[in-house]
């Protein structure tokens, strides 16, 4: 039997990531997503990235160079098709998912639920009677709706198409980041990892570029 492959989610918090982004021209969810997937180039050993620059503004001019968007704005590689990722973040929280296959992961802050409406645009009947008999409505429709969103971006279809009949993915597990739902989709049957990335990491590593 074949391997799963390996799914790696790196995730951080974006104030604790914040002394470290200079005064980029970005938000500073977005540089912080871009520094996760820099995390998780240098763990996968792809040194192609680097080149021994070990200053964070170059770093991520490189990376944007290398980088292209497919149709509807999902950024990609296209010097390595063996190499995917994306990024989502939301509640201080980033976190970028890297693989061989193509993936989609998103997270979601729990909240009310704006209308009865909202839960009918959205999810299909199965999905409306799940969320209305969980012992906590918000939190079920916020794991659902990372759900949809993963499976959103791994097409790279963005919401293009009705939420409510979104095909299956080949592959998909549900998480939680302290407070928040998270869903990553993969191409193929995956072994998900999710390593939470500090500051420290991104500095020991332009201290090994450095020397």
């Amino acid at each position: 039997m074949k391997a799963a492959t390996e799914l790696l989610v790196f995730a951080g918090k974006i104030k604790a990531w914040s002394p470290v982004f200079g005064q980029f021209n970005k938000r500073e969810e977005t540089v912080c997503g871009r520094l996760l997937l820099l995390c998780g180039l240098w763990k996968l050993g792809c040194g192609e990235f680097f080149e021994g620059d070990k200053e964070p503004q170059r770093l991520l001019s490189r990376l944007e160079e290398k980088l292209e968007k497919g149709i509807h704005g999902k950024p990609f590689f296209p010097d390595r098709p063996d190499l995917h990722f994306n990024i989502s973040h939301v509640g201080g929280w980033a976190v970028c998912a890297l693989s061989s296959v193509p993936c989609g992961i998103d997270i979601q802050d729990v909240r009310p639920i704006r209308s009865p409406r909202l839960l009918e645009r959205t999810m299909d009947e199965a999905e409306q009677e799940q969320i209305k008999v969980s012992s906590c409505p918000e939190r079920e429709f916020a794991r659902l709706w990372a759900y949809k969103e993963s499976c959103l971006k791994l097409t790279g279809e963005g919401i293009t198409r009705s939420m409510k009949e979104l095909p299956s993915p080949a592959w998909h597990e549900f998480f939680w980041l302290e407070d928040l739902a998270g869903c990553a989709a993969a191409g193929e049957p995956c072994r998900l990892t999710i390593q939470r990335c500090e500051p420290g990491d991104f500095l020991l590593l332009t201290k090994k570029l450095g020397q």
